[in-house]
């Protein structure tokens, strides 16, 4: 649901070193669990080790200072990466002026959008693709109703080339009740079933990224510890024509997107299987 161009994907990181935004109570704590004795992205500097990269991408914030408006944080630990990251971060109580989102605040698994890791995935058809699953323990906290956690995607009409997006994929882990009612409000494809759950479809047909498929647990629940079968979500949507299976994947994002408030999160564990 997000509105951005490339040049909006500037990464913006916060590090212990920079301003802070006074806080205090539940989010001076959150800043200070988040630092605790790990270590810190610098701004424009994303942390990057295998086929994973972290960034803080705030594309959405106006004239919005950060330090002065809003913070946020995420740090790791280098010896057991990707697993063991953490999130935080504090936004005005009020979504952004132009609708959507601030940011997408995440953990991404090779290209997921014109990012380098250190090593590349190949793209792959959809329909080429042989195994495409995703397993996490996540843990969340704070302004619930403010944030979702999604496993977030484009695919392309070319390998590997972003000015060309054919979909952009939205997988909800978290869904506060404004994703609830966006998916309600654009086109109904119907039910699937992966993973062992019951997802409902929907599609923007008029989003700014090409079309966005959103896919949403039909019971409203938290998936915050599961494995992901990414590939069978993928094949259902080609069976029920939304897809064709000649796009291309190229990698994918896992974590928030804030539209207001305070909040965390702790990425425990995270392992990603692409064959």
């Amino acid at each position: 649901m997000r509105k951005r161009d490339a040049a909006g994907w500037l990464l913006l990181f916060l590090c212990a070193t920079a301003p802070i935004l006074a806080t205090t109570g539940a989010s001076a704590q959150a800043l200070d669990n988040c630092v605790g004795s790990k270590d810190f992205i610098r701004e424009k500097q994303p942390f990057a080790k295998g086929r994973y990269l972290s960034y803080l991408a705030s594309w959405n914030k106006g004239e919005l200072l950060e330090g002065r408006d809003y913070w946020q944080c995420l740090a790791f630990n280098r010896g057991t990466y990707p697993d063991g990251q953490t999130i935080a971060w504090s936004w005005p109580n009020r979504p952004p002026p132009s609708r959507g989102v601030y940011n997408f605040l995440a953990v991404n698994f090779g290209n997921y959008y014109d990012t380098i890791v250190p090593q590349p995935i190949p793209p792959k058809p959809v329909s080429d693709i042989k195994t495409l699953k995703q397993k996490f323990d996540l843990g969340i906290s704070g302004d619930l109703d403010g944030f979702d956690v999604i496993q977030d995607f484009f695919l392309t009409r070319d390998p590997g080339k972003f000015d060309h997006k054919l979909f952009e994929l939205e997988i909800f882990l978290h869904t506060p009740s404004y994703s609830h009612g966006y998916a309600r409000q654009v086109s109904q494809v119907g039910k699937i079933t992966a993973s062992g759950v019951q997802w409902n479809v929907s599609v923007d047909k008029h989003a700014a990224n090409g079309q966005d498929i959103l896919v949403v647990p039909a019971n409203g629940a938290d998936l915050l510890s599961a494995e992901i079968d990414t590939k069978a979500i993928l094949d259902q949507l080609v069976a029920a024509g939304v897809l064709t299976g000649t796009e291309y994947f190229n990698g994918l994002g896992l974590g928030v997107e804030v539209r207001q408030g305070s909040g965390r999160l702790d990425v425990h564990k995270l392992s990603t299987v692409y064959e």
